[in-house]
């Protein structure tokens, strides 16, 4: 596993797998979940349940897709690509569970294996965070 990701870990929390967040997302009263990475907004504070998912691995990660419903019956479909690593933050308790899903922003690796490969003469070296964050709070059956 790359240090960035073990640093990550390290940081914020422990490593689960995405069929144990599954199980929990299946187990609990609602969830609220960012639909746009790296960006808290308004969408985080929709309570919403899961009517169905499906896990597919791919050569860049896992695809988590997610069938979603909100409080007043409107369903959507969730989509969140290139899972590298989840966890679930070390704040947790018994009334609500944070997890992180650390996914490969494509664009940043790219560019950095490009400057990695054609680099010959002495460039700044540019910093690269070729992961986007998606958060889901998990409130839990009381």
């Amino acid at each position: 596993m790359d240090s960035q990701f073990q640093s990550l870990i390290n940081d914020n929390g422990t490593k689960v797998s995405l069929q144990q967040v599954v199980s929990r997302m299946q187990e609990c009263d609602y969830f609220e979940i960012s639909t746009i990475p790296d960006y808290p907004g308004t969408d985080e504070t929709i309570k919403r349940s899961l009517v169905s998912y499906q896990i597919i691995p791919a050569f860049h990660g896992d695809t988590l897709i997610l069938g979603i419903q909100d409080n007043n019956k409107n369903r959507d479909t969730l989509v969140i690509p290139d899972i590298l690593l989840t966890i679930i933050n070390d704040l947790s308790n018994e009334w609500q569970e944070k997890y992180y899903f650390y996914c490969l922003s494509r664009s940043e690796y790219y560019a950095e294996q490009n400057d990695i490969k054609y680099t010959q003469e002495k460039r700044p070296k540019r910093e690269y965070r070729s992961y986007m964050k998606y958060r889901l709070i998990l409130a839990l059956k009381k």
